[in-house]
């Protein structure tokens, strides 16, 4: 075969995956109208028959509307015989829009439908009506969502009468990518500048580490690393501010800043330094640092788009953040009777003391920050493992645009994760390059472990557990020379010397409370089979089972190539998963737990992505450059879309109750707020949980189910003056609506506020 058929059947070839690729992730792609999404789903509303219908109104708020999906709960029935529920879609005039039928699980479950349709390019502000049937008999099929009026812009009708109830419900449209661009930048503009001005000042906290104390070896390390370093450094310092007394306000904080910036003019004067920087500045890799800058572009947008609507971080585990940001601003020091990772608490403090930015905001705006230079960072390591800088650009596009994980990681606000995942490609990076590398780049290296110890345990103990892997394999196959020797000893006490610090500041500060005792209490976290499903679930939305495809194969390939790699990461899991078992042993918790490690695995996925197409591309390399394309523009425009309403407890509509609530009730008033149980214990899952840090006002709830089953004792018990109710989990609706001691005080776009009578 000649070169030109062989360069024919190359092109052919990608263009078909790029046509599967793009068709795969368009399809997929849906975004969340949040002001039509009920997720009262706590609430049944009696079974439905083959002898009645029902029919949910629905307005969209957006356009181009295209998919509904709706929850049901499944009572069961013998596995003879089966039965189906047909739901239909009709536009304003009665015409029919969709039809589609499903069987109901026939195990006793909860289960969801998405129904998919044709996009209505005219939905925005029309009327729809979802009409649902069933072949079944009573007391199957029962629909999930609200027993009163959750839901005002439309009703719910059964056999053609309107009830006072609505389904729970989700409604999602795939706008058009101008669409899309005009309304980010329309609701956005000022997150953008934000994020432009977050970046600027985390890059020059870290640019005076880097250029007293590193010596990079290109321009690319050069702009990259102050982003990771200046990451790193703010949750050592405010920590040992903290240890040493001093309280962080802001004046302080200030000082230090200032004093910090005069040491390191003074030690740039001082120091006897190489003219490095010219020598690096006159081998720029233009075209690199341009299609990076392409990259990096496109990462910022998306990571707007994805919070487009969001007005606080999501999930539990943003309103657990949140808490302990409002204990740091009001003790004005990082506790040090704890011994959770606060790295990222700490660069959210910082910003929140400099600038007084909203905490809320600040943490959502940080956390997509996290997002944009976790890609950067993993770039640094693709282009060292990769050796070169075409194949980690088209692995930096996986892993910013079609790698479910990180982007997914907004819905559960679990940003200290994220800012693990960010700090530790370029920790790995270290252990590859040469002693002599590593020594001269000693201080950064410590900055980045200590911050990265900070930031998450589980993260760093990946990189622990990888740098004794390494250690063995030269020991056992004799490779280990004096100067390599010196090296590692070099390397695994820079590592070890945060550990000790570390542990011996908070051991010391922490026996003497017996805080062990109650953390060893609290912790157990254990996850089911079942739990690890949903978790490993995540890795494949969006365009994550491409990135399984594409990364398992490039890690077959390279361990075809090189059997060592397989003996390697086997150890590391192996470590890792026993080191897992060891802090379930002592502490009922772990950071490695395998979810973590789970979500890790994006990283070396996306490596060895890089490798596949390097491999199979390398002799045609406009390939790859199709590929990125592909990446930023498909890619992008999917990963825009990750937002899940499920875990959003907080919406414009909550934000407007809150503006009532300061204008309207006496700043003493004590609210009662849905709770639902989370890994068995009873919190907050309702915009109510937020009321404590957007409006001042305290909150009780109910924490046990017993409380819930004579709602109305346990609440006169609570010295409770109103009740909230706004679209997240609980069940206080129920007993509260209608109740002859409970006064309506405010009803708008399904939040709902009463007053206790005395």
């Amino acid at each position: 075969m000649n070169h030109q058929k062989k360069v024919l059947l190359l092109f052919l070839l990608v263009c078909m995956l790029l046509g599967i690729g793009a068709f795969f992730l368009v399809a997929r792609t849906y975004y969340v109208d949040l002001s039509a999404s009920q997720k009262r789903d706590s609430e049944v509303l009696g079974s439905l028959d083959k002898e009645h219908t029902l029919a949910q109104e629905i307005i969209s708020k957006a356009p181009y509307l295209s998919r509904i999906d709706i929850s049901f709960l499944s009572a069961g029935y013998p596995e003879l015989i089966s039965f189906k529920v047909i739901v239909h879609l009709q536009d304003s005039l009665g015409k029919n829009i969709a039809t589609a039928s499903y069987l109901i699980p026939q195990t006793a479950e909860e289960f969801t439908i998405k129904l998919q349709f044709r996009p209505q390019g005219e939905s925005l502000d029309s009327k729809y009506t979802l009409v649902i049937e069933t072949d079944a008999p009573s007391n199957v099929l029962i629909p999930l969502g609200s027993a009163y009026d959750s839901y005002p812009d439309g009703r719910l009708l059964v056999n053609g009468a309107p009830i006072n109830d609505d389904l729970a419900f989700a409604s999602y449209s795939k706008p058009s990518p101008s669409i899309l661009i005009r309304e980010t930048f329309q609701k956005s503009s000022t997150r953008f500048l934000y994020i432009i001005i977050i970046g600027i000042g985390f890059w020059l906290l870290g640019f005076l580490i880097t250029t007293n104390f590193g010596h990079p070896e290109s321009a690319v390390e050069q702009i990259i690393y102050p982003f990771v370093v200046g990451i790193a450094i703010p949750p050592t310092a405010l920590f040992f501010l903290s240890l040493l007394g001093i309280r962080l306000t802001r004046n302080n904080l200030a000082l230090a800043l200032m004093i910090f910036l005069i040491f390191s003019i003074i030690w740039k004067l001082i120091a006897k330094r190489d003219n490095q920087y010219k020598r690096i500045a006159a081998h720029v890799p233009t075209k690199e640092l341009m299609i990076l800058l392409v990259l990096l572009a496109a990462a910022t947008f998306t990571r707007v788009v994805q919070i487009n609507d969001l007005v606080v971080p999501s999930g539990v585990g943003g309103i657990a953040h949140q808490k302990i940001l409002d204990r740091l601003v009001r003790k004005e020091k990082i506790p040090t009777d704890s011994i959770y990772h606060m790295g990222f608490h700490s660069n959210v403090f910082l910003l929140y003391e400099l600038t007084k930015m909203d905490l809320p905001e600040a943490s959502l705006l940080l956390g997509q920050f996290l997002g944009i230079v976790s890609g950067l960072s993993f770039y640094m390591l693709g282009r060292r493992v990769l050796r070169h800088p075409l194949y980690a650009l088209f692995s930096a596009a996986l892993f910013w645009f079609i790698a479910p994980i990180p982007a997914l990681l907004v819905n559960w606000g679990r940003y200290p994760l994220l800012q693990g995942l960010t700090i530790l490609p370029i920790g790995l990076l270290f252990f590859g390059k040469e002693n002599r590398y590593v020594k001269s780049n000693g201080v950064v290296l410590s900055i980045i472990l200590s911050g990265l110890l900070f930031s998450h345990y589980g993260m760093f103990l990946i990189l622990f557990v990888f740098s004794v892997i390494l250690l063995l394999k030269q020991a056992l196959t004799n490779r280990l020379d004096s100067a390599r020797v010196k090296y590692l000893q070099f390397t695994l006490a820079t590592i070890i010397f945060p550990i000790l610090v570390v542990f011996i500041a908070k051991a010391y500060l922490i026996f003497p409370k017996a805080a062990w005792g109650n953390f060893i209490e609290n912790a157990h976290l254990i996850y089911t089979y079942n739990d690890y499903v949903y978790f490993f679930g995540h890795t494949l939305k969006n365009g994550g089972l491409i990135l399984w495809i594409i990364g398992s194969a490039g890690y077959l390939l390279k361990c075809w190539q090189n059997r060592s790699l397989l003996l390697i990461s086997f150890l590391w899991m192996v470590g890792l998963l026993l080191l897992d078992s060891l802090q379930i042993a002592l502490l009922g918790h772990s950071a490695t737990r395998p979810v973590n490690l789970l979500y890790f695995l994006s990283i070396p996925l996306a490596i060895f992505a890089g490798f596949a197409t390097q491999l199979v591309f390398r002799k045609f390399k406009p390939a790859t450059y199709l590929f990125i394309a592909f990446g930023v523009l498909i890619g992008g425009y999917n990963i825009g879309s990750v937002v899940d309403p499920q875990f959003v407890f907080f919406t414009a509509a909550d934000r407007q109750a809150i503006s009532w609530i300061k204008s309207n009730i006496p700043q003493d008033s004590i609210f009662l707020v849905n709770s639902y149980p989370y890994d068995g214990v009873y919190k907050p899952e309702d915009g109510g949980a937020w009321l404590p840090y957007v409006a001042k006002h305290k909150i009780r709830f109910l924490n046990s189910a017993d409380q819930y089953e004579d709602s109305n004792r346990s609440i006169r018990q609570l010295p409770v003056d109103y009740v909230y109710i706004g679209s997240g989990y609980g069940e206080l609706a129920t007993d509260i609506v209608n109740h002859p001691e409970y006064v309506l005080v405010y009803s708008k776009e399904g939040r709902f506020i009463y007053m206790l009578k005395k």
